[in-house]
C-alpha cells in the first residue's frame, strides 16, 4: 500500500512539472497588493474590465528546478519564479488582468514590462529589458537597468533610475503639485507635456546638456529634477 502511494505522488508531480502553464482566475473584490517577481520572461498587466481577475503564465524554458509560487489572501496576491540555483533560465511569459486600483510591485530580470490602464502606485525594478507603462498613478517608483523605460498618462509623483537606457515620459495633464525625478548614467530623458504648463526644472550632469523648448514658471509647484553622468534632458510638448 505505501508502495502504492509512492507511485501515485511520484505521478503527481510529474504531472505538475509537465504542465506547460499555469492559469489562474479569481474575484477582485478587495484585492489591494500585488507582488511579482520574474527572472527571466516578458511581463504583460493591464486593468481587468470585469469581476474577475486572471493570471496566465506559459512556462517557455522549464525543468524540475524551476519553481513557481503563488499565494493569494484576502487582499493581496503574490506570485514568484523561483530558479532554485538551476542552471536553467525558467524563462516564462506572464500575461494578467488585475484590479487597476491595486498597488503594483514588480521585479523582472531579463524580460519586457508592460502595465497599461493603471491607477494604483507603481514600483518596478527592471534589468536588462523595455519597460512601458500607462498610468494615471499618483506614485510611480522604478529602477531599469539597461532597458529604455517609456510612461504615459497622467502621473503624479515619478521617481525613475536608469542605467544606460533612456527615459521618455509624455503627461497627459500636467499635476498642479508633483516632483518628477530622474537619474541616468548615459541614457537622454525627454519629457514632453502638455501646451501651456506651469515646471520648473533642475538639471546636473557634468557632459550632459538642458534642452527646453517651454517657457518656465519659477513659481510652478510642478518640479522636473534630473542628474546624468553624460545624459541629456529634453523637455518639449506633445
Amino acid at each position: 500500500m505505501k508502495n502504492l502511494f509512492f507511485i501515485f505522488s511520484m505521478f503527481t508531480s510529474l504531472s505538475l512539472f509537465a504542465e506547460a502553464s499555469f492559469h489562474k482566475s479569481f474575484k477582485i473584490a478587495n484585492l489591494k497588493e500585488v507582488s511579482m517577481e520574474v527572472p527571466n520572461g516578458d511581463v504583460s498587466i493591464e486593468a481587468a474590465t470585469g469581476e474577475e481577475a486572471h493570471i496566465s503564465v506559459e512556462k517557455i524554458e522549464w525543468d524540475q528546478q524551476c519553481k513557481l509560487e503563488f499565494e493569494r489572501s484576502e487582499d493581496e496576491l503574490e506570485l514568484e519564479i523561483d530558479r532554485d540555483n538551476t542552471d536553467k533560465s525558467c524563462k516564462v511569459k506572464l500575461v494578467a488582468h488585475l484590479p487597476a486600483t491595486a498597488e503594483l510591485d514588480l521585479k523582472v530580470g531579463t524580460g519586457k514590462l508592460i502595465v497599461l490602464g493603471w491607477k494604483g502606485e507603481i514600483e518596478f525594478k527592471a534589468g536588462s529589458g523595455d519597460v512601458e507603462i500607462v498610468s494615471d498613478a499618483l506614485e510611480i517608483d522604478g529602477m531599469s537597468g539597461s532597458g529604455d523605460v517609456v510612461l504615459s498618462g497622467s502621473m503624479g509623483d515619478v521617481e525613475l533610475k536608469a542605467g544606460s537606457g533612456s527615459l521618455k515620459l509624455s503627461y497627459m495633464k500636467v499635476p498642479a503639485k508633483a516632483k518628477l525625478s530622474l537619474k541616468t548614467g548615459s541614457g537622454d530623458a525627454l519629457v514632453k507635456l502638455p501646451k501651456g504648463s506651469s515646471f520648473r526644472s533642475s538639471f546636473i550632469s557634468p557632459a550632459g546638456k538642458l534642452k527646453t523648448q517651454l517657457k518656465e514658471d519659477a513659481n510652478s509647484d510642478f518640479k522636473v529634477k534630473m542628474l546624468s553622468g553624460s545624459g541629456n534632458l529634453i523637455i518639449t510638448d506633445n
